[in-house]
């Protein structure tokens, strides 16, 4: 195990809240070595998703799958507020556009995000593929998601893709999120803030948004009222 690895696998084991958590993630660094764990996200943004999706109003997070990692840092996050058995499932493509594709030795560094008890899956492949929709499948055991984060693909039609494909695996009663809701530059937002405003109007939207002049980020955040096997009521693509 890196020295890297330890520390990250140390700190999981700690089951750090969400503010220490995020303190950590966006503090952790070694000189020499191209770890760094800082999501882009917008900080506050990110804790306010946190303590809801965490909270003891939300269903206990037992299967959580989040399409785009990059750095790594929101999937140490979601591990850190999932239970103690919780399966957390990341999709991530390499070279993808919108900020995807980790290294492959990082890979030794993000399962360590898993506590005793957790698990920890990670796919470097295209979520759009049937077969890897097959893996999520098997890798879940028979669970319905307590949570889907979606922040891969940001085209409209790519996102569209991932809600079809994904969303009906959520349980009534888990939460579906979308990153970069917020109108920006489209090489960093795509058709995301599009789609949002069409779904926004569902029951049970949440948008976290720290400034809406701040150009990217903000979280849609939609709990899910019909049961696993029903995908959200999306528009057509284009």
């Amino acid at each position: 195990m890196t020295v890297a690895s330890r520390q990250v696998a140390a700190r999981a084991r700690e089951h750090p809240g969400v503010a220490a958590g995020i303190e950590f993630v966006y503090g952790f660094d070694l000189p020499g070595f191209d770890v760094g764990l800082a999501p882009i996200q917008v900080p506050g943004e990110l804790r306010q998703f946190l303590e809801i999706v965490g909270s003891g109003d939300a269903r206990p997070l037992r299967a959580v799958l989040e399409i785009g990692t990059a750095r790594g840092g929101t999937l140490f996050l979601l591990a850190a507020v999932a239970a103690d058995d919780a399966i957390v499932i990341s999709i991530d493509l390499p070279q993808g556009r919108f900020g995807g594709g980790y290294a492959p030795r990082r890979a030794r560094i993000y399962r360590c995000f898993a506590r005793p008890g957790q698990t920890v899956r990670l796919f470097r492949l295209d979520s759009h593929d049937p077969g890897t929709r097959e893996r999520v499948v098997e890798a879940l055991h028979g669970r319905e998601l307590d949570l889907l984060l979606v922040d891969g693909d940001h085209t409209r039609d790519g996102l569209l893709a991932d809600l079809r494909m994904y969303s009906g695996m959520v349980a009534a009663g888990g939460y579906v999120g979308l990153h970069d809701i917020v109108p920006g530059a489209p090489e960093h937002v795509g058709g995301v803030p599009a789609v949002w405003e069409e779904l926004r109007a569902l029951p049970g939207c949440v948008e976290i948004v720290e400034n809406p002049a701040q150009g990217g980020y903000g979280i849609g955040l939609i709990r899910k009222a019909t049961p696993a096997g029903t995908p959200l009521t999306v528009p057509p693509s284009a």
